[in-house]
């Protein structure tokens, strides 16, 4: 995405102020600060101007609309590699939010693809981790994992949040009594060619030791 100034930014985040009802708008909205947040410096932008806190109010008012919630949580995946956003979605609840979308549509594949990269990124830090076991979402990945046993991309994508959420130790170990290291090395034996998916898996079974290259 290319670099764009804060006049532009200003004009979505507005338009998200000023439509808060208009779902088509929020949805392509989102889906704008998601292609925008993939540059850093829009990412920081972003989070000055309050564009976090719109987003996450756009999936609280429309917790049943899968399309908005998959640009929303597309574009906390993006926005949450930053450490000091990753927090402030942290204490806005943006976890719950994230969660609570995976529930609402567990037969969505494309919505759970972007939640779980919304996981992924939130899963930086230790603050998130603990949240993200908090709400249950082990549960969630464990469950989403079960559903789309064939699906490589959503895989991959959930043993890369697990191997995130593994490097705090209470959570390895949470991971592993409640079954967790299993579904990650039956996806391993199901697509033993997938070279990323192997490399997410391994990590999240080896931890620290696996060096991702």
């Amino acid at each position: 995405a290319e670099y764009m100034g804060e006049g532009g930014i200003d004009m979505i985040l507005k338009s998200m102020k000023n439509f808060p009802n208009t779902i088509d708008l929020l949805t392509r909205a989102n889906a704008a600060l998601c292609n925008l947040a993939a540059n850093t410096d829009n990412t920081v932008l972003i989070a000055q101007k309050g564009g976090i806190e719109l987003i996450l109010a756009s999936m609280r008012s429309f917790p049943s609309h899968s399309d908005l919630l998959t640009s929303a949580n597309v574009a906390l995946s993006n926005l949450a590699v930053n450490v000091s956003n990753n927090a402030h979605i942290l204490r806005l609840g943006g976890v719950r939010y994230i969660l609570n979308s995976m529930r609402m549509f567990p037969r969505h594949a494309g919505l759970l693809c972007r939640a779980l990269a919304a996981l992924c990124s939130m899963s930086l830090t230790d603050e998130s981790r603990l949240q993200i076991s908090k709400e249950k979402g082990l549960e969630v990945i464990f469950d989403t994992m079960r559903n789309f046993h064939s699906n490589a991309v959503l895989l991959t994508k959930a043993n890369a949040t697990l191997w995130n959420l593994s490097e705090h130790s209470t959570l390895r170990q949470l991971i592993s009594d409640s079954g967790g290291f299993e579904l990650i090395r039956k996806s391993m034996q199901d697509f033993p060619d997938n070279t990323e998916l192997v490399k997410e898996a391994s990590g999240a079974l080896m931890g620290k030791k696996f060096v991702a290259t």
